[in-house]
């Protein structure tokens, strides 16, 4: 008889120890950024004699995503994925609105990743008519970046400038994750514009660049802490298990 109510301390025991001695477990990690641009254009002035009449003036929108070295990079490990989401290249005629969007996500349960992805966005006027048109672009941004999980970044880097650099600026949007702080989201919205004269012959060009680096890589989770009560309920285990030992010798 008491051997068995020591096989019942014995099972009681392992379970209190499987509580806290858990293999230990992976904790996936992920990130998703985006970059939306739309630019606007509106004729404010022109000497062509008639009205709504934009005879020579000609817009071409743009969007590139480039594959060099300097501006992609990729490397995974373990079962870590990454997408990409983007129009097709694309070099098409504009009216007066050219919009586009460019995204990038990753993440891993067993692994790593690391990646810099590139979106390049161009609006080119040409003026090959006999009259001069007076422009106002204006550029709409929004930028957007998440982290999820113990070990997970992700930054958006954006500039835009005109050929001659009369306007050019930068924003930078970043998401970092860590023990504490399994997920953040940050985002960034933005207005620019220029003013200018394109004169019979004249061209201008208008450029945006969008890059997000990630990094993300599953964390291993620390085994469960043992609560108070189950060393107490452990102890009491080994203290029956001593006795039952002693009661079998006397």
């Amino acid at each position: 008889m008491r051997a068995n109510v020591f096989r019942l301390h014995k099972s009681g025991l392992k379970l209190v120890l499987s509580f806290g001695l858990a293999d230990q477990a992976l904790a996936s990690a992920s990130y998703d950024s985006s970059i939306d641009v739309m630019y606007t254009v509106t004729l404010t002035d022109s000497n062509n004699p008639t009205p709504n009449d934009n005879s020579g003036l000609s817009l071409l929108g743009t969007f590139l995503q480039p594959g060099d070295s300097r501006r992609f990079f990729a490397a995974t490990s373990g079962d870590g994925v990454y997408h990409t989401y983007s129009p097709t290249a694309v070099s098409s005629a504009v009216n007066n609105v050219f919009d586009a969007s460019f995204s990038a996500s990753g993440g891993a349960g067993i692994g790593s990743v690391d990646s810099l992805n590139t979106a390049l966005f161009g609006l080119n006027f040409v003026n090959d008519g006999p009259y001069s048109y007076n422009l106002t672009v204006q550029l709409d941004y929004t930028l957007s970046a998440r982290a999820r999980g113990e070990f997970a970044s992700s930054e958006v880097l954006f500039d835009y400038w005109d050929e001659a650099e009369t306007l050019a600026g930068s924003d930078y949007l970043s998401s970092i994750t860590y023990s504490g702080w399994l997920d953040d989201s940050q985002s960034s919205h933005a207005l620019v514009s220029w003013q200018f004269m394109l004169n019979p012959g004249d061209q201008q060009q208008l450029y945006a660049q969008a890059s997000v680096l990630s990094h993300v890589e599953s964390a291993q989770i620390s085994s469960v802490p043992i609560p108070a009560s189950l060393w107490l309920f452990a102890s009491a285990l080994l203290g029956l298990k001593r006795l039952g030992r002693s009661s079998s010798h006397v």
